[in-house]
C-alpha cells in the first residue's frame, strides 16, 4: 500500500468551501470564482502550489521591471487571497547548490556509529532522549560546518581544512567550546538554537507591521538562498536537517526514542526542521513577494489566528489573535495547504478503514503513547490488532509515518533516497514470497 491518508479536518456544514485536499489543484480548486475570497492555511510547498494554481494557473504571468525586481501582471481571474499559519513564520526557502561539489555532506560528529553508542550507554530499556541526547550532537555538527564553510569562503580550501582539523581534534580533546569561542570571535557567532526555536512574531503592532515583519524575513532568507550552500554558512549549516535526516531516522524510527521525547519531536520538531530545509525553491519565494506587493495576496493575521464559520452569510471569518490593533477578514473559502499527521480514525479511503475496521492493521503506539499511522515491523509490513503480523501486506510512503520517519517527499532521481531503500525491501522479500510458494 502506497496511497496517501484520505480527509482530516471536515467541517461538514460547509465542506462545499472547505478545501482540506487541494490535489489534484485544477480540480480541487475549480470551484473558486475570480474575485472570490480565499484563505489558505500554510506557508510550506503545498501552499505554492495552491497560490500557484490560483494565479499563473489563471492566467496571470510575472515579469521584471527596469530594476530587475519580479512584478505580477494580474488575468482579472484571480481570487483574492489571504494567507496564515499557526506559526506566522514563512517557510526558508531552498539555496542555490554548487555544481562543482555534488558529494554528499560527511558528518563528523552525528553519525551512525554515534547514535550506537548513544544506545549502549543507557540503562536497559531505555530509549533516547531527543533533546538530551540528539539535538546537542545535531547543533555541534551544524556549528562545525558553519564555521568550516565561514573559513572556506574567508581563507579557500587552505583555510576550510584548517578549520576543520581544529574543531574536529578539539571535538575529541574536550576543548570544543573553546575552539568555537575562537572561531565565532573571527567569523560571527552562530546559533542553531535561535533559528530553529525561533520566536513568534508576537510584538507586531498591526496587521501592515506584521506583514512587513513577514516580507522581511523573506527577503533576508532569499539573499541566503541565492548566495547558496558554498557561499552561506548559514544556509550550509541548516541544511544538516535534510543531509543528515537519516542520522536522524535512524535515531528515531521503531520507537527509538522514549515515548514523550517521541511525541515532542513529531509535534514540535518535526515541524521546526521542516521549516528551515523542507521549504519552496527561491524562484517561488520571490514570486510571493510579487503577489504581495500588487495585493493579489495578503498576509494580514499574524500567528495563531482563529477561524469560524457563519451559517447566516456562508462564510469563514479570521481574526487575529496576537496583533496589537485586531484585524478579521471574511472570506469565501478555506484551503488547507498542509499534510495531515497520519489517522487511520479519520481516513476517507475505504481500503483503510476496511482494514482497521477487519483488525488487520492498527494505529502505532511507542509504548502507551499515540503517535499514530500503522504500526510495522521491520519489514514494513503491518501489525495486526492481535500482534500478529499481517505478512500479505507492506505499507509505504505516507502510511508509514509515525513509526517511521519522514515519508512526506518525493525522492530525487539517481538518489540513494529511503524510499527507493524500502520500495527495493519490499519488492525483494516479495518476489522471495513468490519463489518460496509458487502458484500451483
Amino acid at each position: 500500500m502506497t496511497i496517501n491518508f484520505f480527509g482530516g479536518v471536515i467541517m461538514n456544514e460547509c465542506k462545499s468551501k472547505f478545501i482540506d485536499q487541494v490535489y489534484p489543484v485544477t480540480v480541487q480548486l475549480a470551484g473558486i470564482k475570480p474575485k472570490e475570497r480565499v484563505a489558505v492555511c500554510g506557508f510550506g510547498l503545498t501552499s505554492m502550489d495552491v497560490i500557484s494554481a490560483l494565479t499563473l494557473g489563471r492566467g496571470g504571468s510575472y515579469f521584471k521591471d527596469e530594476h530587475g525586481v519580479l512584478k505580477y501582471h494580474a488575468s482579472g481571474f484571480e481570487p483574492k487571497i489571504f494567507m496564515f499559519s499557526r506559526s506566522g513564520l514563512p517557510y526558508r526557502g531552498r539555496p542555490t547548490f554548487s555544481t562543482t561539489n555534488t558529494n554528499s555532506y560527511q558528518p563528523v560528529f552525528f553519525t551512525y556509529h554515534k547514535v550506537d553508542e548513544l544506545r549502549k550507554s543507557l540503562p536497559l530499556h531505555k530509549a533516547l532522549d531527543f533533546q538530551q541526547d540528539i539535538l546537542p550532537i545535531l547543533f555541534a555538527e551544524m556549528k562545525f560546518r558553519f564555521y568550516v564553510t565561514a573559513a572556506q569562503i574567508s581563507e579557500g580550501d587552505k583555510g576550510g581544512n584548517q578549520a576543520k582539523e581544529a574543531l574536529t581534534q578539539a571535538w575529541h580533546n574536550g576543548g570544543f567550546h573553546q575552539a568555537l569561542n575562537f572561531f565565532s570571535n573571527k567569523y560571527g557567532t552562530f546559533d542553531p538554537e535561535s533559528f530553529l526555536l525561533v520566536d513568534w512574531p508576537y510584538n507586531s503592532e498591526d496587521s501592515n507591521s506584521y506583514q512587513k515583519q513577514f516580507c522581511d524575513l523573506v527577503k533576508t532568507d532569499l539573499n541566503e538562498s541565492k548566495m547558496g550552500l558554498a557561499r552561506s554558512p548559514l544556509k550550509a549549516a541548516l541544511e544538516l536537517f535534510r543531509d543528515l535526516r537519516g542520522v536522524i531516522r535512524y535515531a528515531v524510527d521503531h520507537s527509538g526514542l522514549e515515548p514523550h521525547s517521541h511525541q515532542l519531536f513529531l509535534t514540535q520538531y518535526t515541524p521546526l526542521m521542516n521549516r528551515m530545509v523542507a521549504g519552496p525553491q527561491k524562484e517561488r519565494l520571490e514570486e510571493l513577494l510579487a503577489l504581495i506587493d500588487c495585493s493579489i495576496l495578503e498576509v494580514p493575521f499574524g500567528p495563531f489566528p482563529q477561524v469560524s464559520y457563519s451559517q447566516m452569510t456562508h462564510t469563514f471569518k479570521i481574526e487575529s489573535t496576537l496583533l496589537g490593533k485586531p484585524i478579521s477578514r471574511n472570506v469565501d473559502h478555506i484551503c488547507l495547504a498542509h499534510i495531515f499527521q497520519p489517522s487511520l480514525e479519520q481516513s476517507d479511503s475505504k481500503l483503510i478503514q476496511n482494514l482497521y475496521k477487519n483488525e488487520r492493521i492498527r494505529s502505532y503506539f511507542n509504548r502507551n503513547i499515540f503517535i499514530g499511522g500503522i504500526d510495522l515491523d521491520n519489514n514494513m509490513q503491518p501489525i495486526t490488532t492481535e500482534g500478529s503480523v499481517n505478512s500479505n501486506i507492506w505499507v509505504l510512503g505516507p502510511l508509514a509515518e509515525g513509526v517511521l520517519f519522514y515519508n512526506h517527499y518525493i525522492p530525487s532521481p539517481n538518489s540513494c533516497s529511503k524510499a527507493y531503500k524500502d520500495a527495493n525491501l519490499t519488492v525483494g522479500l516479495l518476489f522471495g514470497r513468490i519463489v518460496l510458494e509458487p502458484v500451483s
